[in-house]
């Protein structure tokens, strides 16, 4: 007998000596939690008095309720209300006091907080899977947020009271549920956004980077703890370490979205520029540090302005160039310098991906992209010089151009959205109209301005095509569902498909929207430059028209003047249904074989034209490769 009361004594002076030297531990990781959690609201709310971002806010609300979580377990632990506390009276014997109701309501304050935290992270995963705050319903979501984390909240702090074994147990299960469910939550939607805008800008990919990182850091820090409770009530030595492991989760969040700490490892940069190495241009005023100052010959002449770039014609290294910058309105008030430089920031980070896009297409109808570079201290884009300025220039200031050249210009435009549809992966314009088709000194149509194009694939689909052909399976192409939707309301309101005026905020882009955009091109063509609803004056008004089925008038004298061929095609292309439409391989062949017809005005030539042009086309389909 005084053996075992010895040999108990001396397990309760190790396990004293452990616990006395845990709190340390557990003190120091709640300090920082407070510090960190603070910084974190401090820096949301800072940002959102320069930005107005309505994700400031939601950073602000995810740091707030860490502090409130942090703090309340600091008070946790001074009245020994913890897990550290618990093992602690049971080691030196005094056993467990039974449970007060201020330990109850403090533990469900605690809980609260910390729910509410990952709750508003969730909230922060569905705006970048959905591009757009406006479905972040911050009233309904806050609402919706505070009855959760009640709920949470209470069902915590009643483990404490509950002495039946089965409710005990349940109750801590539904509790793990909850939680793993949120961190499922949060990776499905970062796995959604990388499946389907792989190639969206830099800040982008690197939310992305620190959700997939939260998730991590959020399963290792609060998991454990949870698995304790649904052990078991006795477990309290394992309990009062996996509970100080919460307690990183503050300082997690406020590295990840209160720094600019980078949450992966990079690279090395690569001399030669590539668009899977755009994170080697950092956004922000360093940028132009890193690009070369563009050395021009001759005058600079301004041809082209837009809201947020300036289009110059100059000579550089003996050939002329258009040379695209980024207006710098505004840039001497030193008010709104802090203020500009971040818009100058996001609109840089369009032009890397603009030039990310465009240096992977090399096409004869898609202009060339030569460089990035500086010019007087704004980025510039430099391209080919078109010389006859955009396609609807051309026809406003040829209105009896020939149909032979018309044709033969949608023809060439068809050709650059064709390779673009037949890449793997495979690009999207999602702004095609006469405007952004560009026409040369010799008269070859390009497309251009890729401004607001996005590249879209899905891994899988492409992986299980590689290994299907691996294995000698050849796939079948009807019936083949699209797996190239992006998401994300993007191009011009009279140009864009149906299905994309009925829903803008959840519209997926793919090769049909794309189609439709270019029958809307091809109007243009009909109709040498007109803008399609021209009589309406509100784009709403158009949006539920063409919702409907409605679509742009055809001129009845143009319309007899127009090959019936052409006039065809452009209802194929603007079909209601998105199956329906012409597929881009499928335009280019039918303009191919009315080019011939009516440069050679020969109608018996037509079935020869269109076997000899598809011939042609597949050639240059297996040798387009050579142009990336």
């Amino acid at each position: 007998m005084l053996r075992r009361a010895l040999a108990a004594t001396a397990d309760a002076e190790v396990s004293s000596s452990w616990i006395s030297s845990w709190v340390y531990v557990q003190w120091t990781l709640l300090i920082a939690a407070c510090i960190a959690s603070l910084y974190l609201a401090i820096h949301s709310i800072t940002l959102y008095q320069l930005k107005k971002r309505t994700t400031d806010l939601v950073l602000l609300v995810i740091g707030l309720s860490d502090f409130a979580f942090s703090a309340l377990e600091v008070l946790k632990q001074y009245l020994e209300y913890s897990y550290v506390g618990v093992y602690d009276r049971e080691v030196s014997g005094v056993g467990r006091k039974p449970v007060e109701t201020g330990e109850l309501l403090l533990g469900a304050l605690s809980r609260f907080g910390f729910f509410m935290s990952i709750s508003w992270v969730v909230y922060l995963s569905l705006v970048m899977r959905e591009t757009s705050t406006e479905f972040l319903y911050i009233r309904r979501n806050f609402f919706v947020s505070l009855c959760a984390s009640a709920v949470y909240g209470a069902m915590f702090s009643s483990l404490q009271s509950i002495d039946n074994r089965f409710g005990y147990t349940m109750n801590a299960v539904v509790l793990l549920a909850i939680q793993v469910s949120t961190f499922l939550t949060i990776a499905a939607n970062v796995k959604f956004v990388k499946q389907t805008r792989i190639n969206e800008n830099n800040q982008g990919r690197n939310v992305i980077q620190r959700l997939a990182v939260y998730c991590v850091c959020a399963a290792w820090s609060t998991l454990p703890f949870m698995v304790a409770l649904v052990a078991s009530q006795e477990h309290v030595g394992f309990g009062a370490v996996t509970e100080s492991f919460n307690y990183v989760l503050p300082i997690a969040n406020a590295i990840l979205f209160g720094t600019s700490i980078v949450c992966c490892c990079q690279r090395p940069e690569s001399k030669e520029f590539d668009s899977r190495k755009t994170e080697s241009l950092n956004n922000g005023p360093h940028l132009l540090e890193s690009l070369h100052e563009m050395i021009t010959e001759g005058p600079v002449v301004k041809i082209g302005e837009g809201s947020s770039a300036v289009v110059y014609k100059t000579q550089w290294l003996g050939i002329t160039v258009a040379m695209k910058c980024i207006r710098l309105q505004g840039a001497e008030a030193a008010n709104f310098q802090e203020l500009y430089m971040t818009y100058v920031s996001d609109v840089q980070s369009e032009f890397c991906d603009e030039a990310a896009l465009a240096a992977q297409l090399r096409h004869p109808n898609i202009t060339l992209f030569i460089k990035l570079g500086s010019y007087k201290g704004s980025m510039c884009l430099v391209n080919e010089y078109c010389a006859r300025g955009s396609l609807r220039d051309v026809l406003k200031a040829n209105p009896l151009l020939d149909w032979s050249t018309k044709v033969r210009l949608a023809f060439e435009a068809a050709k650059g959205l064709a390779f673009m549809h037949n890449r793997e992966p495979i690009y999207l314009h999602r702004d095609i109209k006469a405007s952004n088709i560009l026409v040369t000194e010799d008269w070859t149509a390009k497309i251009s301005d890729f401004g607001i194009s996005r590249i879209a694939t899905d891994y899988r689909a492409v992986a299980a095509k590689k290994v299907n052909r691996g294995h000698g399976i050849q796939e079948e192409e009807d019936g083949e569902e699209d797996t190239s939707d992006v998401t994300t309301f993007a191009g011009t309101w009279r140009w864009n498909a149906p299905e994309v005026m009925k829903n803008p905020n959840e519209c997926r882009f793919n090769r049909a929207t794309d189609v439709y955009s270019f029958g809307v091109a091809l109007w243009e063509i009909l109709t040498n430059g007109s803008i399609p609803f021209s009589d309406i004056a509100f784009d709403h008004q158009v949006r539920t028209l063409v919702a409907n089925g409605e679509r742009p008038r055809f001129p009845p004298g143009a319309l007899r003047r127009a090959p019936p061929e052409f006039v065809e095609l452009i209802k194929k292309c603007w079909h209601q249904k998105p199956d329906r439409r012409a597929t881009a391989q499928e335009i280019m062949l039918k303009l191919g074989s009315l080019e011939f017809t009516l440069s050679n005005a020969d109608n018996s030539s037509r079935g020869m034209s269109r076997q000899a042009f598809s011939d042609n086309y597949y050639q240059a389909l297996d040798s387009s490769r050579s142009f990336v």
